[in-house]
């Protein structure tokens, strides 16, 4: 049986070792802010005992900040960590399962003028999509849409609709998909009129629906700082370049303004962070060199730029859906056998990147960045951040980005022989003229040793 004193020294070690613990966790909380470069004065504006705060956060701190911004930390004035996550929405589109017709009926054509069929789905399901697939791999078709319900009394949903088709291997591209006002018909008429050098015939192939349910995306702008426009003529395209002032700005798209009335070229999305970088080269029996070369671009999306104008009706796609978290941006537009387009302007969205904590009664924050060595904290607060958004967003602000007083940069130690090749140098050198001169020595002993022996 264990004496008293026993007992008793054994629950003063738990407590020590529980005071230790809690000591240690208070610990882990602080922020050892010299390996920061830069913070983020944060206050809040909007007071509220429930819910969360939120700030946009600016583009000078996302420059500033690694792309994942995983180098984050919103700490307090005492410098401890204030639990966070960081959110963006680039919103959704969600599709029912596209379905074709039941059967087709009265397919019939006009030589040379049009082509239609009526496509019988059998239902009354809300649809807001069209697809249509016809033959041929180079082409531009009008295309008229009527919906009914008897196959008798048609109404017009679209009068002005496109198909085409552009040649051009891996980067050939095809629009067959027709937005719709949603709608329930069961029979849809589809009229395609034949564009140039198209057959009498136009086979319409088939033809689905589904619909289509978004999720607006959360963006801001994201102003054009300078652009200039360039001309390859070796490889046939114009390109577009346009500077935001910012680095690792998440993209969300390009809207570009073309004063040509009529056009369909292709063109693909080029992004980087620098028009230019530095290469170190080792060099032997001396310091590393370092080059300055062009920045490689780094391919974002393909995408068609179109404008028909018939009559009074102009239809056009100049937007250019783009995700990547880029400074510059390249545009190439390529012209074929035409004049290149004129390029009157640009506007550029992208996401609103989001900072959502609670403060806790701490109106008064600092957000942290600009430590590579950085990884992404971990916080319960991930777990229950959407229960705490139901009870209301507040409103926090912040002022500019600022050289964080405690930062503390740490030079990379040179190791000793890389300070000192000179003295290595020269060592080795005399190694040499030892190893020389003993060799010499042992080589004139030789013949006198054979001539003593042979007298």
């Amino acid at each position: 049986m264990k004496h008293p004193i026993n007992k008793i020294a054994g629950l003063v070690w738990v407590m020590l070792l529980c005071t230790a613990c809690g000591f240690g966790a208070e610990g882990a909380r602080k922020v050892d802010q010299s390996k920061w470069k830069y913070r983020l004065p944060v206050s809040v504006v909007e007071d509220g005992a429930d819910g969360v705060d939120e700030l946009s956060l600016p583009p000078a701190l996302l420059a500033k900040a690694k792309g994942s911004l995983s180098d984050l930390r919103l700490i307090d004035g005492q410098g401890d960590t204030v639990p966070y996550i960081t959110r963006e929405q680039r919103g959704r589109e969600e599709y029912v399962a596209p379905y074709g017709p039941g059967k087709y009926l009265n397919k019939a054509f006009v030589p040379g003028k049009s082509s239609s069929v009526v496509a019988d789905f059998g239902g009354n399901q809300v649809r807001n999509i069209l697809n249509i697939v016809t033959a041929g791999d180079n082409f531009r078709r009008r295309v008229m849409v009527e919906g009914g319900n008897d196959a008798v009394n048609w109404q017009v949903l679209t009068n002005n609709g496109w198909l085409f088709a552009i040649p051009g291997g891996a980067s050939a591209y095809r629009l067959g998909r027709l937005p719709l006002s949603e709608n329930n018909y069961r029979y849809y008429r589809i009229t395609v009129y034949n564009g140039i050098n198209d057959p009498e015939q136009i086979e319409i192939n088939s033809v689905s629906a589904s619909h289509l349910v978004k999720t607006p995306a959360d963006v801001v702008a994201a102003p054009v700082s300078t652009s200039e426009v360039l001309q390859n003529s070796k490889g046939g395209y114009t390109e577009i370049r346009l500077d935001l002032g910012f680095e690792n700005l998440h993209l969300y798209d390009i809207k570009l303004t073309i004063g040509d009335d009529n056009f369909m070229r292709r063109c693909s999305i080029l992004g980087r962070n620098a028009e230019t970088r530095i290469i170190t080269r080792r060099v032997e029996n001396s310091l590393p060199s370092e080059t300055e070369v062009e920045e490689q671009w780094s391919e974002i999306a393909h995408a068609s730029l179109y404008r028909f104008t018939t009559g009074k009706e102009t239809t056009e796609s100049l937007e250019l859906k783009c995700d990547g978290k880029y400074r510059y941006l390249a545009i190439r537009i390529y012209n074929g056998d035409d004049a290149p387009l004129s390029f009157v302007g640009a506007s550029v969205r992208r996401l609103n990147q989001r900072l959502i904590f609670r403060h806790n009664g701490k109106r008064a924050l600092q957000l942290l960045c600009g430590n590579p060595d950085a990884s992404s904290p971990s916080y319960d607060f991930a777990s229950f951040v959407d229960r705490l958004q139901k009870d209301g967003i507040h409103k926090a602000v912040s002022s500019e980005v600022e050289d964080n007083p405690q930062y503390s940069l740490k030079v990379k130690e040179i190791p000793w022989s890389e300070r000192n090749q000179w003295l290595l140098t020269a060592a080795v050198i005399l190694l040499v003229a030892v190893l020389a001169i003993l060799i010499w020595k042992q080589a004139k002993q030789i013949p006198e040793e054979d001539g003593g022996k042979q007298g």
